[in-house]
């Protein structure tokens, strides 16, 4: 048998050898029987086999039939064994000899085969449990039985009587317990396997055919072994524990990646490690196959108590809503949460976020959050949840005019008033873009002038919804200076003449007659077609008239102005060019 630690002992090895001194040899070795290896009763055809030590030697045999043989084998007496002796039914009686030139005739070997019909069946062995791989010792069991039928036609299937031989190395069983004495063991009651196996066995009963050999495998290996904690990231320091299921089975570690063999070090205990290392474990024991590798990379690596790096910030919330509150933090390892309402711990709030769902007044209040790691704890500031009542849509109760007309220079105000829960937010526009600065519910300029002209409106909006005003028109009145052209013929027709000069920075001069006593207005758009300012409106006598329009506060670009009176209009492009 061949052995090495950690592995499964190797099957037996046997072999019989006799060895004589010719000249102290004097008489041939007695033939002896191979198959079958001694009397009996067998249920089936006998194919007779010998053999003899004597090298050279001769077997001869002769035959009896229910009665020993009339005579007994000589070297003239008897047949030449050559082959098996098939043997039907019937009492049978073989006796031989081994002969040998220079020897004399060996001793008178005999055997008795008895060759019947068979009661009925047997039944191969059970072996229970069914063989397979195991991590610890197996309590193997074997059953049999023999079936046949009674004087009464009845099926019996009977265990009693029975004889079961088996081995554990592989070979075959046999009926004769002497036979290879070594691996035949007969069965008697359970018995413990502690190391791998191919146990075979069989069955017998006198007047009962042998049985078929059942073959099974025990495959007894050694569980892999569990590393604890698993793989994983830890700070400072972890202890790791190693553990089998395979009962005192010895485990071997390393902490450098490399394989574990039966000469690494000895498991002992548990064992704490303050760097990082990869653990590779495999368990031994005597008659197993070792483990598989279990590896398991443990980082370990320096704490850090916890930080704050975003406080959480007062929250304002309105009933029967989702209030949110958070904090930021850093930390090796990450911190714990716990949040607390009016210094009492929230049940179930460990998350950097607060979440209160269907936010009622009972839970307005102050709120803070305690973070911990096993280096520290640090507390946030307090903060307040403010719960305000359900959100109602802005409405503007009163709205902008639909045009302001105000002098230039003078100060100017005008705005809305709008209702709604939470208060409206504002956002001003003029001319369809937006006043980042205009976030009330009016404007204000302290002197009105050019630049502040045109289309206003307002949308105010909160959480609930939004309303928009009317588009509003500014329109600035100008001081413009108008003079009469000393003309005594009067116009017979209104007339709006070209200014002059055009294009023109920053001044230019706007003609214009007048036929008759009547209420003028003159006024300046946009290229858009939005209202800017009015230069002239007032009562004027007939007469030609110049009006001065100064542009030092209008960006360049094309302009219309406009003369009208209540039955006449004309309108006219201007050019200003900085």
């Amino acid at each position: 048998m061949a052995y090495r630690p950690g592995y499964v002992r190797s099957q037996i090895a046997e072999a019989s050898y006799r060895v004589f001194a010719p000249s102290e040899v004097t008489r041939a070795e007695p033939p002896f029987f191979t198959s079958p290896r001694g009397s009996g009763r067998y249920t089936t055809r006998v194919d007779l086999a010998m053999d003899t030590h004597t090298q050279g030697g001769t077997i001869r045999w002769t035959i009896g039939q229910d009665q020993l043989p009339a005579i007994d084998p000589s070297e003239t007496l008897g047949s030449t064994y050559t082959e098996p002796i098939t043997l039907g039914k019937g009492n049978w009686f073989i006796r031989a000899i081994t002969i040998k030139d220079g020897l004399f005739p060996s001793e008178i070997a005999q055997i008795n085969v008895n060759v019947v019909d068979p009661l009925g069946t047997t039944a191969p062995p059970t072996v229970r449990p069914a063989g397979g791989v195991f991590h610890n010792d197996v309590e193997v069991q074997l059953v049999s039985a023999v079936t046949f039928v009674d004087n009464q036609g009845q099926t019996v299937v009977d265990s009693s009587g029975l004889q079961l031989q088996y081995t554990l190395d592989g070979s075959d069983p046999d009926i004769n317990p002497s036979y290879n004495p070594l691996a035949n063991r007969r069965y008697l009651r359970p018995f413990t396997l502690r190391r791998s196996a191919t146990l075979r066995a069989l069955a017998y009963r006198t007047f009962f055919p042998i049985s078929e050999i059942t073959e099974v495998t025990f495959d007894l290996v050694c569980a892999t072994p569990t590393i604890a904690p698993g793989a994983g990231r830890y700070y400072d320091a972890v202890q790791v524990n190693l553990t089998s299921i395979t009962e005192n089975a010895t485990i071997r570690y390393t902490l450098d990646g490399s394989e574990p063999t039966e000469t690494s070090t000895r498991y002992d205990g548990p064992f704490s490690l303050t760097e990082s290392a990869t653990v590779r474990a495999r368990a031994y024991k005597n008659g197993y196959t070792f483990s598989d590798i279990a590896t398991a990379n443990l980082l370990v690596t320096p704490s850090a108590p916890p930080v704050i790096t975003r406080q959480p910030t007062h929250v304002e919330a309105v009933i029967g809503s989702t209030a949110l509150l958070t904090v930021q933090a850093a930390g090796t390892p990450a911190p714990t949460y716990q949040w607390f309402f009016a210094e009492t711990p929230i049940d179930g709030a460990t998350d950097d976020t607060l979440r209160i769902a269907n936010v009622t007044d009972a839970r307005a209040g102050s709120y803070r959050v305690s973070l911990t790691n096993p280096a520290g704890a640090v507390t946030s500031q307090p903060i307040t949840l403010a719960v305000v009542p359900e959100p109602v849509a802005p409405a503007i109760t009163q709205d902008l005019p639909d045009t302001l007309v105000v002098k230039a220079q003078d100060p100017t105000l005008f705005g809305i008033t709008a209702t709604g829960t939470p208060t409206p937010t504002y956002r001003w526009y003029r001319n369809d873009q937006l006043l980042p600065s205009q976030t009330g519910a009016t404007i204000s300029y302290a002197r009105a002038d050019l630049p502040h002209a045109g289309t206003y409106m307002v949308v105010a909006r909160n959480s609930a919804g939004a309303d928009s005003s009317r588009v509003m028109q500014l329109v600035i009145r100008l001081a413009t200076n108008v003079s009469a052209v000393g003309d005594d013929e009067v116009p017979t027709t209104f007339e709006l003449g070209q200014n002059y000069p055009n294009p023109f920075n920053p001044r230019t001069t706007i003609p214009f007659a007048v036929p008759e006593p009547s209420h003028v207005r003159l006024t300046l758009y946009d290229l858009a077609g939005r209202q800017l300012a009015v230069l002239l409106d007032r009562h004027f006598a007939p007469g030609r008239y110049t009006a001065t329009f100064d542009g030092s506060r209008l960006a360049s670009g094309l302009y219309f102005y406009r003369l009208e009176t209540r039955d006449w209009a004309e309108v006219k492009k201007l050019m200003l060019v900085k």
